[in-house]
């Protein structure tokens, strides 16, 4: 019985072919073909059996390797890459081990990353050591702002099918939903400018519940929404902790200051439009308040 093993590179394909009663040792050499490499293996191994007249039969083992992939990092030819990693370790890559020629010479140069910096992006999902989720995936989180670094890599990925998984689909404004869709889907809510004209601006500013209902009925086909309750059951129900806290002199005033100013917003808001169409009003005077019950510098 024989043995073959196949190193596949750049150049030539080199064949290795052992005879195991014997112990005999005969190689052969074939061009490598790079737009198909299964091409030059068959090739070979065809050389190699009419040569020593071997039947196909008589091969016990075929063992293949290659440093065609190894070349490509080496000589950085390989595609351009992105990394999504947990939030702290973006530049990993780069840190590495510190293993140094000379470990006090700050002066050694490094070779640049696989994968570049404004490629790589962090989530906030953290996984235990026993493989528990420590903290969630938000990944449709880091694409909300259409003009960050993390949406305008994702949007160039090259893949068949699309997907935004969010807990929270829009915190701020309409522009995040735009960003998702335009990540999603390009074009299907026309450009930023046009959404804006059409939707953004009529909602948020003039409260119209006609181009909202058309948004909504645009875009609800397209999203699944589900209750922890219906995907993880063993979850535990949600729990309230309330724990009064006392604002400080400053940060009352401040609350003071800001509620009276939204207050006065929200009751024209209510009085000229009606609650149905004064809830942006209404969230952002609670987002506001909220922000100087965390901390006055939000």
């Amino acid at each position: 019985m024989y043995r073959i093993g196949i190193d596949v590179g750049g150049t030539f394909t080199d064949f290795t072919l052992i005879d195991e009663r014997l112990g005999e040792v005969r190689f052969h050499k074939v061009p490598s073909t790079p737009h198909d490499p299964s091409e030059a293996i068959e090739q070979g191994i065809s050389d190699l059996l009419a040569r020593h007249g071997i039947a196909a039969a008589e091969i016990s083992h075929v063992g293949h390797g290659t440093t065609v992939a190894t070349n490509l990092i080496i000589e950085r030819k390989g595609a351009t890459v992105g990394l999504i990693t947990t939030r702290g370790f973006r530049d990993i890559l780069e840190i590495g081990r510190q293993t140094r020629p000379h470990l006090f010479d700050y002066s050694v140069g490094k070779p640049p990353a696989l994968v570049a910096r404004r490629h790589r992006i962090e989530v906030d999902e953290r996984i235990g050591a026993r493989g528990d989720v420590l903290v969630a995936l938000d990944e449709a989180q880091h694409i909300k702002n259409a003009h960050s670094d993390a949406a305008l890599v994702a949007s160039e990925l090259d893949t068949r099918h699309w997907l935004c998984l969010s807990g929270t689909p829009m915190e701020n404004h309409l522009g995040e939903l735009w960003s998702l869709f335009h990540f999603l889907m390009p074009g299907f809510l026309g450009s930023a400018t046009r959404f804006g004209q059409l939707y953004r601006t009529p909602i948020e500013k003039h409260g119209d519940t006609a181009a909202l209902a058309r948004l909504r009925a645009r875009v609800t086909p397209f999203m699944l929404r589900r209750h922890k309750s219906e995907v993880a059951r063993d979850l535990p129900g949600k729990q309230l902790l309330i724990t009064p806290i006392t604002l400080g002199h400053a940060q009352a005033d401040l609350y003071e200051v800001i509620r009276l100013s939204t207050e006065k917003t929200v009751h024209d808001a209510l009085a000229h439009k009606g609650l149905a169409s004064s809830q942006i009003q209404i969230l952002d005077a609670l987002l506001k308040l909220r922000q100087v019950c965390c901390d006055p510098r939000l």
